[in-house]
């Protein structure tokens, strides 16, 4: 058994969840209502989700998707002409490679199970029924606007089914910082006249 940021598993589970979608998901919309309905049952509610003008509304789905673009691992691309705020976000191709998508039933089978429920049920439905079934959820109709849904209820690190050296690598893979970070080093060095037989002498830190 390892321990995991809840940060990580956050994350794994967005993967997980995009790439549930045969061509991705069209519209930040359908990302949110979906996902929402595949968590608001389960005994794992990895994100906190507030009742918005537009419905079911979380903040950190948003900002970690875009972290996930960040890192390279989800494809966000803008889409001509359509209602549904002109997005779809995917899984991207440098995922195959390290199957991030296929971790969450392995560390948290009842919540991979619920999000699958989710989109078989809500994932392909047209906008104005998704929409309608939104608005009639009943925790929404109990909570205004502007107020909280329900909470995220994850602890900050969580006991998962994956060795320790599993979970390092992993968290390192889903750092935005490391990740972007180490990028920008390897860039660097490639496009850099970098070569150290020009170099006379290395002097020592300590």
């Amino acid at each position: 058994m390892g321990k995991m940021s809840k940060s990580t598993f956050k994350k794994l589970t967005l993967l997980y969840f995009i790439g549930k979608f045969k061509n991705g998901v069209y519209s930040s919309y359908r990302v949110q209502k979906v996902f929402y309905f595949g968590t608001e049952n389960s005994d794992i509610r990895p994100f906190a989700f507030t009742h918005t003008e537009h419905g079911q509304y979380s903040r950190a789905i948003k900002d970690d998707l875009n972290s996930l673009v960040a890192i390279g691992l989800i494809e966000k691309t803008g889409l001509e002409k359509t209602e549904d705020n002109g997005v779809r976000w995917s899984i991207s191709t440098n995922i195959t490679e390290n199957r991030l998508t296929e971790i969450l039933p392995r560390i948290n089978s009842r919540l991979a199970l619920s999000l699958d429920k989710s989109v078989d049920e809500f994932g392909y439905l047209k906008r104005e029924d998704l929409k309608s079934r939104a608005h009639e959820d009943i925790l929404l109709a109990k909570t205004e606007i502007g107020h909280l849904i329900f909470n995220e209820n994850l602890p900050d690190n969580i006991e998962v089914k994956l060795s320790d050296d599993e979970c390092e690598d992993l968290e390192l893979s889903l750092n935005e910082q490391f990740v972007v970070g180490m990028d920008h080093i390897v860039s660097a060095i490639e496009t850099t006249d970098f070569d150290m037989g020009k170099v006379r002498k290395v002097a020592t830190i300590f």
